[in-house]
């Protein structure tokens, strides 16, 4: 069997590698509380389906972070040339965001970044500098967001991407100049 098209496409697989490479799930620890957040099929794939997990009350922020920092030693843990190291420093990233740690969340992002680039995932990485200029902004950092966009802006001029690509990595990148500038 080939294995699973829908969980490549949705990006499950890669998070499912993270966990099983853990050593456990890396379940959303509030995912129950965001509404339309994907990480819930992976909460309850990591948990045998325990519907334990989505009735438990978590203190705002706390287990965001706690996660988030895991995800992060994880991460530290791992070969440069991984891309389980990309996707957990994406997740802290995310998690980060969602505990409202905008200056951590930015600098977990701008790793995924620097990750995806050494790598040659050179979208993902535009993707993650974005995301990380975002977060820079929400921080209030403008220099840690032009750098960001600027990085997501050499990115877009690889001649390995479609023009497709190069189209929408300039224009999420000039865009965040624009506000960062």
């Amino acid at each position: 069997m080939r294995g699973s098209w829908s969980g490549r496409r949705t990006g499950w697989t890669g998070t499912l590698v993270v966990a099983a490479l853990a050593g456990g799930a890396l379940a959303s620890p509030g995912s129950g509380t965001q509404p339309g957040c994907w990480e819930k099929g992976i909460e309850r794939a990591g948990t045998g389906g325990s519907p334990g997990l989505a009735n438990t009350t978590i203190e705002p922020g706390a287990d965001w972070e706690r996660e988030a920092s895991r995800l992060v030693r994880f991460a530290d843990l791992r070969p440069m040339c991984d891309p389980a190291r990309r996707e957990a420093l994406r997740l802290a990233a995310r998690y980060y965001g969602f505990a409202g740690d905008y200056e951590r969340a930015a600098e977990a992002a701008f790793r995924a970044g620097e990750q995806g680039r050494l790598t040659g995932h050179l979208t993902e990485a535009a993707e993650a500098f974005i995301t990380a200029g975002t977060y820079a902004l929400e921080a209030g950092d403008r220099d840690c967001a032009e750098r960001a966009a600027r990085q997501a802006a050499l990115l877009a001029e690889s001649p390995l991407l479609a023009p497709a690509q190069r189209i929408a990595i300039r224009g999420r990148a000039d865009s965040l100049l624009e506000t960062a500038g």
